[in-house]
């Protein structure tokens, strides 16, 4: 008994002097309880921000360490060389003839784009610190999405994670000048405008269709959708030789999602003309029903729609991939990274799991590629893709 009541007292003690020492026992940073990027190939891009890309690897022989971001940012944004040191961040060379610091804020400071947040062990409950930067804050739901590299689970990569702020697991720095905050003279983040489109943004970085995003109002280009088409089969299907081409022009040839020598890369898409696409990838994950063109009525610009592709576009029309206004389809406008999102999102969870490609290895191969079926310019009545290849033949199920 007596063995016990000493134990006791021994416990009691040991607790008292970690408190008075300033150790604080503390839960472990929690993680985040969404879907991952699979990563498929050293140096992939899963995210940026103005212009600076964050980069993972696969193997463990070449690893972006998460603190190479922030000072890879600084040193091209600004032109100053820093160093992300356990002490918090600090400037190595500066040759701007600005004078440049960094400031850790105080809990109650509105996080801004391009602050740094640096979570020390020990605040992080986790054997290493960690580097990021805020990409945006909300105020109404007090979140931070992060901007980083390196943040792995499972052996994924963590894109688009969020924190609430305040929080007790990283500390909030930002750059200033004796002035005041420093002025980075940055682009403009462009955003989201519709709720469908903070789904869809969501979905696609989720499920890999797309993760680099600067400017949601931006008209895409023809390799940025045709690259998303090709990660859109990899996320409904499990295709993932697709996301590893370089060439998402010529991986769209091959699916017959194009014609052979149609397009060059960073040509912009019209709606029209998006529409196109986006039929033949629908039909290509599975079958479509057939479309009356009458669908077209509601829209008052309906005879500006080009004659070829009226047959697409009343087919996007009618499966929901292209939003629109009310009454106008604006076929000539730009096709923007928000509306090809949404669609692309769409499609990805809509798929029937029933209907499965498969990929066939070249030497099994059948047919070498997919039927032509005409300019996408200008032929958008037939958009049936029942097989293609890609180094080889996919077949449905």
């Amino acid at each position: 008994m007596k063995k016990r009541t000493y134990t006791r007292i021994l416990i009691l003690l040991l607790i008292v002097l970690l408190l008075a020492g300033g150790v604080h026992v503390r839960a472990a940073e929690p993680v985040p309880e969404i879907e991952y990027v699979p990563i498929y190939r050293n140096n992939q891009v899963v995210d940026s921000l103005h212009d600076i890309k964050a980069y993972y690897n696969l193997d463990g022989q070449s690893i972006q360490w998460c603190n190479y971001l922030i000072e890879r940012y600084y040193n091209t944004t600004i032109g100053i060389e820093m160093h992300c040191s356990w002490q918090g961040p600090v400037i190595l060379k500066n040759e701007t003839g600005v004078k440049y610091y960094f400031e850790k804020l105080p809990e109650d400071a509105i996080p801004q784009t391009g602050d740094i947040l640096f979570g020390p062990a020990s605040l992080r409950g986790y054997g290493m610190e960690h580097w990021c930067m805020v990409k945006s804050y909300d105020q109404y739901t007090g979140r931070i999405t992060i901007f980083e590299q390196n943040w792995r689970y499972n052996g994924q990569a963590g894109v688009g994670r969020q924190l609430d702020y305040p929080t007790k697991y990283y500390y909030l720095y930002r750059l200033m000048t004796p002035a005041g905050e420093a002025e980075f003279n940055l682009p403009e983040i462009h955003t989201i405008q519709t709720e469908a489109g903070h789904t869809a943004v969501d979905a696609a970085s989720r499920l890999g269709i797309a993760t680099v995003f600067e400017n949601f109002q931006k008209t895409v280009t023809i390799e940025q959708l045709l690259l998303w088409c090709c990660n859109t089969i990899r996320a409904a299907t499990g295709n993932s030789f697709y996301a590893e081409t370089d060439a998402p022009l010529a991986a769209a040839e091959q699916l017959g999602l194009i014609s052979p020598g149609t397009w060059q890369e960073g040509d912009t898409l019209t709606r029209e003309v998006a529409a196109v696409i986006l039929v033949r990838l629908a039909e290509l994950l599975q079958p479509q029903p057939e479309t009356d063109l009458s669908v077209l009525n509601r829209f008052t610009d309906a005879c500006k729609i080009s004659a070829k592709l009226r047959p697409a576009v009343a087919k996007a029309v009618s499966l929901g991939l292209m939003t629109h206004e009310e009454d106008r389809f604006d076929p000539s406008t730009g096709f923007t990274v928000e509306q090809a999102l949404i669609s692309l999102a769409d499609l990805a969870q809509n798929v029937s799991r029933e209907v499965v490609l498969t990929y066939v290895p070249v030497e099994d191969r059948s047919i070498s590629s997919a039927p032509n079926s005409g300019s996408a310019h200008t032929d958008g009545a037939s958009a049936a893709c029942a097989t293609a290849s890609i180094l080889g033949e996919l077949r449905r199920k």
